[in-house]
């Protein structure tokens, strides 16, 4: 169903087996050696691995399986970007791939590969460190481009308490602060002015937001079923297709979907 080892050994068991000590290669470090391939190939640098990122990249894989969702924006620790300044990651520029399904290091890296925004992470030359987490089938990439020497630190305690639903629950909505401009929160969200103006179709001007409205920045998430096509499912959710494909740019066409794909839906 597809959306998008042992740390210490013996000497001894190192000595007689020394091939299995070789082979015994993590899923996420798997990812990290074929994304390095793949901007090799294209003449980039290498990146950085970062213990540091993927400790990060890991508890948001994590979150996402345990608060079952599947967005950039997470009800817990809200962007990425907010994410890893929480945990003391800094940064000059940051982006994230998440994926869900797939099998192998291979296929979710052939995945990210196969869709335009996804491969714009991994090939950007901007980027020089990498963080990689796996959890339950969830995959997250995490790339920063910093100088900086950091120890990532365990987040700050929040004062609210997270209670999910299975429907419109809180964390897909951003209350407008003064100062707030639409561009601003659509950014800061990981979401297109488009997008937003998808996911909430009732508000007509988004130039004239108003303080303490409420504004939807994420979609829900739909599983597609057998027999589905984009059209039913767009129906279904009161799209139209155009709609479904611009809330979906990691799939570039929707004419081919599998069984257990993963799409977001207003």
């Amino acid at each position: 169903m597809r959306i998008l080892s042992l740390l210490l050994t013996s000497v001894l068991l190192f000595t007689l087996l020394p091939d299995l000590a070789v082979s015994a290669q993590s899923p996420e470090d798997k990812v990290v050696e074929l994304t390095n391939a793949e901007r090799q190939e294209r003449g980039l640098q290498p990146l950085s691995y970062s213990s540091e990122l993927s400790k990060v990249a890991e508890e948001k894989a994590r979150d996402m399986n345990n608060n079952n969702y599947f967005s950039h924006t997470s009800p817990t620790y809200g962007s990425p970007f907010d994410m890893m300044k929480q945990y003391g990651i800094s940064y000059r520029r940051a982006g994230e791939n998440i994926a869900k399904g797939q099998p192998t290091a291979s296929s979710v890296v052939q995945d990210w590969m196969n869709s335009t925004g996804h491969r714009r992470n991994i090939l950007n030359s901007n980027f020089n460190r990498i963080g990689v987490g796996y959890y339950e089938g969830h995959w997250v990439q995490m790339f920063v481009y910093s100088k900086a020497d950091y120890t990532a630190k365990d987040p700050a305690p929040k004062n609210d308490s997270y209670d999910p639903s299975p429907k419109r629950s809180g964390w897909q909505y951003y209350t407008v602060k003064s100062g707030d401009t639409a561009w601003e929160i659509a950014i800061n969200n990981w979401i297109s002015l488009e997008q937003m103006k998808i996911l909430n179709p009732k508000i007509n001007n988004l130039g004239n937001l108003t303080i303490g409205q409420k504004i939807r920045v994420s979609g829900n998430q739909y599983e597609v079923q057998p027999g589905d096509t984009a059209w039913n499912i767009a129906r279904k959710h009161g799209m139209k297709i155009w709609e479904l494909q611009v809330l979906n740019p990691q799939d570039e066409t929707l004419g081919s979907l599998h069984v257990g794909q993963g799409l977001y839906v207003r």
